[in-house]
């Protein structure tokens, strides 16, 4: 189906998860909404384990709906299920959609309705500002690169309403680096990155990924081991999954252990050339064999 006008685009829920936010910042995500090249919209929020109430900073709008409070872990899919719209746009509460996001994502969705999602890039903004991350991949690079690192820029996710939001499940691997956990998970949702920048991502010197940048390499090298053993069959140590962290140099391990992280990864080359390539695996063989390994006696 090809868009000829706005029209022709069906209803889209935004849902919004607020956690202690700030009203300033409530504000600026609004001004993106209701400066959206497209209005064919509706906002669904609620307040997550939050100390703070939101419910009064937003306009009285008919498109706009906040639930109150909700505090079980599955807010998300609460939301998308108390919403009316079949293509869903997930925002989180700091982050502003550029004007052209919603039409963007619809029609790339109505253009090519084999995909249950699509994401895109953004800028930063906030404590480090103009920096641009958006990779184009399709759905089938995209799923062999989802095995070893996360690609997916959760902020800028749209997908279809028949996507189930089973977020609450990655306690069970993942503390902080819950939505690599999920979208490595998730084999069943075709998605595609496309190359626009879709979202201004704020950035804060006391985020998350700022404040556990331990418990996220752990999390990182969880989730691979994981995914080795899901997607091959392959038993790996958790130094393995290490290893396999492209962002992290150094690390410290016995000669014995980063031998045997060799020899499982070069043992099962040809599981996983047949799902990720050739390329894909010298160039994780090549990082691993480049990292500074401090031996421990």
């Amino acid at each position: 189906m090809k868009i000829k006008n706005l029209t022709d685009i069906p209803l889209v829920s935004v849902i919004l998860s607020c956690h202690n936010s700030k009203k300033e910042f409530i504000s600026e995500l609004l001004d993106g909404l209701f400066n959206q090249t497209y209005q064919n919209w509706e906002l669904i929020i609620c307040d997550h384990d939050s100390n703070v109430s939101t419910k009064d900073w937003f306009p009285n709008d008919k498109r706009i709906k906040h639930l109150g409070e909700y505090n079980k872990d599955d807010q998300w899919q609460y939301l998308i299920d108390n919403s009316q719209g079949e293509i869903i746009i997930h925002h989180h509460d700091d982050d502003v959609s550029l004007p052209h996001r919603i039409e963007t994502q619809v029609k790339y969705l109505t253009q090519n309705p084999e995909l249950d999602a699509c994401s895109g890039g953004i800028i930063t903004f906030g404590a480090s500002n103009g920096i641009k991350v958006c990779w184009t991949m399709k759905n089938e690079e995209l799923q062999r690169q989802l095995v070893f690192r996360q690609h997916i820029m959760i902020p800028t996710l749209a997908t279809r309403r028949r996507v189930k939001i089973d977020l609450d499940q990655t306690d069970k691997v993942a503390k902080v680096a819950k939505d690599f956990e999920w979208t490595s998970r998730r084999w069943d949702i075709k998605q595609d990155i496309i190359p626009e920048i879709l979202l201004k991502y704020r950035k804060h010197t006391s985020s998350d990924s700022s404040l556990n940048t331990d418990q996220i390499a752990t999390d990182h090298a969880n989730i691979v081991c994981r995914n080795l053993k899901a997607r091959f069959g392959i038993v790996a140590p958790f130094e393995l999954g290490e290893l396999l962290n492209p962002h992290i140099k150094e690390f410290s391990m016995t000669k014995d252990i980063y031998r045997k992280c060799l020899e499982i990864f070069n043992s099962n080359k040809d599981l996983i050339v047949s799902f990720c390539g050739e390329k894909l695996y010298n160039q994780k063989l090549h990082q691993m064999m480049a990292k500074n390994i401090i031996y421990k006696d």
